[in-house]
């Protein structure tokens, strides 16, 4: 997802960054492999990126529950000025995911 948003524009090849350049891009995994991860890890994630002065997080992944731990996680990006992309839907189904 980050190729997306960093790729450079216009260069000659299949895709074109939605950044127009300048973007540093600062990988932080919190999922493992197969993609299943603890809330605790994406908290931690999360809290790593905003302390390292991320402007944007992505977060291209959903959870069935709700987690209030997660969410306050997320309010603390918010009032550290981060804004906070999450991506869900890949799977065809109309379950509420969070």
């Amino acid at each position: 997802m980050a190729s997306i948003a960093a790729a450079i524009t216009n260069d000659g090849t299949s895709i074109a960054g939605v950044a127009y350049g300048g973007v540093n891009v600062l990988p932080i995994q919190v999922l493992d492999p197969s993609g299943i991860g603890q809330d605790s890890d994406i908290i931690q994630g999360l809290v790593r990126a905003v302390q390292s002065g991320a402007d944007v997080v992505l977060m291209a992944f959903s959870s069935p529950g709700y987690s209030q731990a997660l969410q306050d996680a997320i309010e603390y990006a918010w009032s550290n000025g981060a804004v906070v992309v999450a991506a869900t839907g890949n799977d065809a189904t109309t379950a509420v995911t969070y």
